[in-house]
C-alpha cells in the first residue's frame, strides 16, 4: 500500500491501517530494551496519538517512508517517556516516604495501582504542574512562598495549582475509560 493511500485510509479510521501503523509502533517500543515494559502500551497509545496529529496536520513531508517516519516519532516517544519517569523518580520516588507496612495481597495490590496511575498521571501532566507539585510536594512550600519564588501572586498560585488537579482529575479519569483491547 503506498503512504498517501495508507495515511488517508489511517486517518479515516480503517482497520487495517491502523493495524498497519500501530503494528509499526509496536515493533519499536516493545523492541527496545530500555523500556518499561509495564508502561509499553500506555507508549503506543501516545505515539498513535502523536502520529495522527502529525498527519492531521500534514507534516510529513514524504522525504522518507511512512515507516520510517512512524518508527522516528515512536523512538522519540519512548525516550521522553523513559525521561519523564527518571525525572518523576528523581523528583517524588526520592523524596517521598517509603511506605508503609502492607497489611494484606489485596491492600498491596491497591496501593501499587494507585502508584501506577499516579507515575502515568505524572508522565502525561505538563512540565509546568510537575513543576508546581516539585514545589509543593517536595520542597513543601506554601503557596505565599512560592508566589515569591515564582514572581507571581499567591492567588495566582493557588489558580495555578487548582488547573494542575484538575488536569491531573482528567487524565485519571481518560485512563480509567480506556476501552479495553479484546
Amino acid at each position: 500500500m503506498k503512504d498517501s493511500t495508507l495515511i488517508v485510509s489511517f486517518l479515516g479510521g480503517t482497520p487495517t491501517a491502523i493495524k498497519i501503523i500501530t503494528d509499526w509502533i509496536r515493533a519499536v517500543v516493545f523492541h527496545s530494551n530500555w523500556h518499561d515494559y509495564e508502561n509499553a502500551e500506555d507508549v503506543v497509545s501516545d505515539t498513535v496519538y502523536k502520529i495522527l496529529n502529525l498527519l492531521r496536520a500534514d507534516k510529513f513531508r514524504g522525504e522518507s517512508s511512512l515507516k520510517v517516519y512512524v518508527s522516528r516519532i515512536a523512538r522519540y516517544t519512548v525516550i521522553d517517556a523513559i525521561r519523564r519517569e527518571r525525572r518523576a523518580r528523581e523528583i517524588v520516588v526520592e523524596n517521598v516516604e517509603q511506605p508503609r507496612e502492607i497489611d494484606s495481597p489485596e491492600t498491596e495490590y491497591l496501593e501499587a495501582e494507585k502508584w501506577s496511575i499516579f507515575q502515568r498521571i505524572f508522565d502525561l501532566i505538563d512540565e509546568k504542574c510537575r513543576h508546581l507539585w516539585k514545589l509543593i510536594f517536595v520542597e513543601r512550600l506554601s503557596y505565599a512562598a512560592i508566589a515569591i519564588r515564582e514572581k507571581s501572586s499567591e492567588n495566582a498560585v493557588k489558580v495555578r495549582a487548582f488547573r494542575c488537579r484538575e488536569k491531573a482529575i482528567s487524565i485519571r479519569d481518560k485512563i480509567h475509560e480506556k476501552p479495553s483491547s479484546g
